[in-house]
């Protein structure tokens, strides 16, 4: 379905509904559709599988926050480097609920809300993209500047 298509019906049943409540019903069922979607999870795995696991499998918080600052150094390059750590870390308390660890759902989930937010329409196919992208834009730096990216 073209995206203008889906974002404009979206819309059509906001204005027709009578409580946006309903909605928002709508709009996180079909997040909910997109995050269990198989595109997404190769996507997030491609991920998962540049971090260094314990023998439960799961990351540490270290391990996140060296790869989600990289992240937002791709996605925004003339960041604040504390503000943005205190972000990061922020987002580990809330997505692990202050646990040491995270498993491979919570990281999907959260890499999912990355996706949602930078993206401009809700809609897989531009998330898929977008993530997909990214990706590549890592592993790049992660060639050409090994000593830096130590993940």
């Amino acid at each position: 379905m073209d995206i203008v298509k889906e974002n404009t019906e979206l819309m059509e049943k906001l204005h027709q509904s009578s409580h946006i409540s309903e909605f928002f019903k709508l709009y996180e069922y079909k997040l909910k559709v997109f995050r269990s979607d198989p595109i997404f999870k190769p996507i997030a795995e491609k991920y998962w599988n540049l971090l260094e696991k314990n023998f439960h499998g799961e990351i540490e918080k270290r391990e996140f926050i060296k790869l989600f600052t990289k992240i937002y150094k791709l996605i925004l390059p003339l960041y604040n480097y504390e503000e943005i750590n205190k972000f990061i870390d922020n987002e580990w308390n809330i997505n692990c609920m202050n646990k040491p660890t995270m498993n491979l759902y919570l990281f999907r989930n959260y890499l999912f809300r990355i996706a949602h937010f930078w993206c401009i329409h809700v809609n897989k196919n531009e998330y898929d993209c977008f993530l997909n992208l990214l990706y590549g834009r890592l592993i790049k730096y992660k060639k050409y500047y090994p000593s830096k990216f130590l993940l």
